[in-house]
C-alpha cells in the first residue's frame, strides 16, 4: 500500500471499530486510523483532520443510509467513501449506488480484501464487493443499479422519496418530516403522494406497510 493513507471508520458497535483501527494502525502504509462511534464525532473529526478514506455503517443511532455520506461529504468534501454493512442489505446498497460512494462492503470481508478496497478508492476506482455483483454493474461513469423494478418495489422511488418514507416509517408526522429534511411541509406532503400513486397504496398506513416489507426499517 502506498504510504500516507489516513482511515476513518465510522461505526456505533465499539468492539469491532475499536479491533479494526487497531488492525489498519499496524498496517505498513497506514499514516494514521481513527474511530468514531457516532456520526457527529465523525464530522467534527473530518472538519479538523484530511482522511483519505471513510468506511462508515450505513446506519448509525444519529444517522440514516440516506443522510450519512452527505454529512460526510459536506464536512470533507476531499474523503472517499466506503460503505461497511453488517450484512448484505439491497436497500443499502441502492443507496451507495445512489449516493455514488465509492464501494460496499459486509462486515463479512476479510480485513485484506477491506485494506485492496482502500488501495483501489485511493487510485479512483470503485471497489464494490463480489456480493453485489448481481445487482450492481460497474460502467465508465460509476456503479450502476440493475435490480428491474419489479423484483425491487421500493426501486420504484426517488432517493428523496425514500428519505421521505424513511421518516414517515418511523412514526413522524409531515410538519417533523419537513423539518428533518429542511423542506416545506407541502414538498413533504407531494412526496407522500407521488410515492402512493407509484407503489399503488391509498392510505399511509400502507404506505408505512410496503415500507416495513421491504426492509426500509430492518
Amino acid at each position: 500500500m502506498v504510504p500516507g493513507r489516513r482511515i476513518l471508520f465510522v461505526d456505533s458497535q465499539t468492539l469491532f471499530r475499536e479491533a479494526v483501527t487497531a488492525l489498519c494502525r499496524e498496517r505498513p502504509g497506514v499514516d494514521e486510523a481513527v474511530a468514531a462511534g457516532t456520526v457527529r464525532e465523525a464530522v467534527d473529526v473530518l472538519k479538523a483532520n484530511d482522511f483519505d478514506v471513510v468506511f462508515t455503517a450505513p446506519r448509525m443511532p444519529d444517522g440514516t443510509p440516506f443522510d450519512i455520506p452527505r454529512r460526510i461529504r459536506a464536512a470533507r468534501e476531499s474523503a472517499r467513501i466506503l460503505i461497511l454493512d453488517e450484512e448484505f442489505s439491497l436497500l443499502h446498497v441502492r443507496a451507495a449506488v445512489q449516493l455514488q460512494v465509492y464501494g460496499y462492503w459486509t462486515k463479512r470481508a476479510e480485513f485484506e480484501h477491506l485494506m485492496t478496497a482502500v488501495e483501489r478508492v485511493m487510485d479512483g476506482r470503485y471497489a464494490y464487493c463480489p456480493c453485489t455483483n448481481a445487482v450492481v454493474r460497474m460502467t465508465p461513469r460509476g456503479p450502476m443499479f440493475i435490480v428491474p423494478p419489479d423484483r425491487d418495489l421500493l426501486g420504484r422511488l426517488t432517493h428523496r422519496e425514500l428519505e421521505v418514507l424513511f421518516h414517515l416509517a418511523r412514526g413522524k408526522t409531515l410538519r417533523e418530516c419537513a423539518e428533518e429534511l429542511q423542506l416545506s411541509t407541502s414538498t413533504v406532503d407531494n412526496h407522500k403522494t407521488h410515492m402512493m400513486r407509484k407503489l399503488g397504496v391509498k392510505r399511509t398506513v400502507e404506505l408505512i406497510s410496503v415500507a416495513y416489507r421491504n426492509g426500509l426499517l430492518d
